[in-house]
């Protein structure tokens, strides 16, 4: 009889331990941006041949293409 008691107590303490650790639902959004897929970055805009060198600067590195810019940053900041 006292073996029973105390394997029903440690089932409902073990249910009870159970139902309380569960956590809230998980909480999902999503937002929807428009954009282009296939934006032309022209890096090349101002080469006159490829025989040209310099070095390329975060200034220099710009392209635009349509709503989109892209440039070169610094990795380091």
């Amino acid at each position: 009889m006292k073996r029973r008691f105390i394997s029903g107590l440690l089932a409902g303490m073990m249910a009870v331990s159970l139902l309380a650790g569960l956590p809230e639902p998980v909480k999902v959004s999503a937002e929807t941006v428009s954009g282009m897929e296939n934006a032309n970055f022209d890096f090349e805009d101002g080469l006159t041949g490829w025989d040209t060198t310099g070095t390329v600067t975060e200034e220099t590195s710009g392209a635009q293409g349509g709503s989109k810019y892209v440039h070169l940053e610094d990795s380091k900041r």
